[in-house]
């Protein structure tokens, strides 16, 4: 399970029922799971990430970074999810990022509004999720 941590706020506000569940990436042409760091893709493929909250309002975005051999060479962009409904790890959502030249790294996190605030997963100061483009 994911942290709910406000991103430049501090602590999520104290009864705050929101919560991340389960995320993770697939590179979507051959279903292949991505470790959470160092994964390889094929540069030619897009990435699909499944990303699970406890509120199904929250709306979600991916919020990527990319640049040749090293993410934070890029500027921040995002992607809205949109909802896939409820199963066994909470409220479902999906997006996509799009695909990059060969030799791209690529730090992503999940950004949501709850309880007045934006939250992400990881949480605000902890290691993005990354992998790269081969």
């Amino acid at each position: 399970m994911g942290s709910a941590v406000a991103e430049g706020a501090g602590p999520q506000p104290v009864g705050c029922p929101f919560d991340f569940g389960d995320t993770w990436a697939i590179e979507t042409p051959t279903a292949v799971r991505l470790l959470a760091h160092g994964s390889g893709t094929d540069a030619a493929s897009v990435v699909t990430v499944v990303a699970h909250a406890s509120a199904a309002d929250c709306s979600p975005m991916i919020v990527y970074q990319s640049g040749v051999g090293d993410c934070l060479k890029g500027t921040p962009q995002s992607v809205a999810m949109v909802g896939a409904g409820a199963d066994a790890g909470g409220e479902s959502f999906t997006g996509v990022i799009p695909s990059f030249a060969a030799g791209t790294q690529v730090c992503w996190r999940i950004s949501a509004s709850a309880c007045g605030v934006v939250l992400t997963d990881p949480a605000a100061g902890a290691a993005s999720f990354d992998y790269t483009t081969r």
